[in-house]
C-alpha cells in the first residue's frame, strides 16, 4: 500500500500551469483586483470575496482578522500555491498566472510563524521562546529582512504589526478597514484603534 501511495505521489502533476513572463527586479508593488477564491471550485464556500487592494513597493502591510477571515489564503495566492477563480493577483504589474513559477519563487519568500518544539525538557522549550533576549534577536532579524522589501505580515498578535506602514483588517473574506497604521491608531472610531484599546489580541486568533 505504501509503494502504491508513493507511486501516486510521483505521478501527480501540479494543477497550476507555468507561465512565461519574468518578474521585474527590485522592490515590487502588490495588487489584487476583484479576487474571488474558494478552496472548492464550485465557490460554495467563498474565502475571499471580490477582494481588491494595492500595496506600493517597499511598504509593509499588516494583515489582521479572525481565524478563517482569509489572511492565510492571501499569502498562498501571493506565493501562487493556488490561483483565484476570479480576479487578478499581480506582482510588479505582472499577473502571476503569466509569471514563470521559478522566477516567482526566487522573488517571493514565505516565512511561517510555526512554533517548533526543541529536543529537551518542557522547561527548556518555554524558556527559549519566552526569553526576551531571543525575542530581541528575532526582532532585529525581522527588521533586516524587511529592509528595502515589500512585505505582508499576517498578525496573530497586535505588536507584530507595530512595524507595518498600513493595516488591512479582513472579515469573512472582505476588507472592513484599510489605512495607514499611525492614522488608524489615532482614530477612535477605527477597528484597529479599538483592538489597541482593549488589548484583546486573542480575538484575532
Amino acid at each position: 500500500a505504501s509503494i502504491v501511495r508513493v507511486r501516486e505521489l510521483f505521478s501527480a502533476r501540479p494543477g497550476l500551469e507555468d507561465g512565461t513572463e519574468s518578474i521585474p527586479p527590485g522592490s515590487l508593488p502588490v495588487t489584487m483586483r476583484g479576487v474571488r477564491f474558494a478552496y472548492q471550485a464550485a465557490l460554495a464556500d467563498v474565502v475571499l470575496d471580490d477582494l481588491s487592494f494595492e500595496l506600493k513597493a517597499g511598504r509593509v502591510l499588516g494583515l489582521l482578522g479572525h481565524t478563517g477571515s482569509g489572511k492565510t489564503t492571501i499569502a498562498r495566492l501571493l506565493y501562487r500555491l493556488y490561483d483565484p477563480q476570479q480576479g487578478e493577483v499581480c506582482l510588479g504589474g505582472a499577473n502571476l498566472r503569466q509569471a514563470r513559477l521559478d522566477a516567482l519563487r526566487e522573488r517571493v519568500g514565505y516565512v511561517p510563524q510555526d512554533v517548533q518544539l526543541l529536543q529537551g525538557s518542557l522547561r527548556d522549550n518555554l524558556i527559549f521562546y519566552a526569553d526576551p533576549a531571543t525575542e530581541a534577536l528575532l526582532e532585529r532579524a525581522l527588521d533586516r529582512l524587511l529592509e528595502g522589501r515589500t512585505a505582508v505580515i499576517i498578525a496573530h498578535r497586535l505588536d507584530t504589526v507595530a512595524r507595518a506602514d498600513e493595516i488591512l483588517i479582513l472579515e469573512a473574506g472582505r476588507i472592513v478597514e484599510r489605512g495607514p497604521r499611525a492614522e488608524l491608531a489615532l482614530d477612535p472610531r477605527s477597528a484597529y484603534a479599538g483592538l489597541l484599546r482593549t488589548g484583546l489580541e486573542e480575538v484575532l486568533v
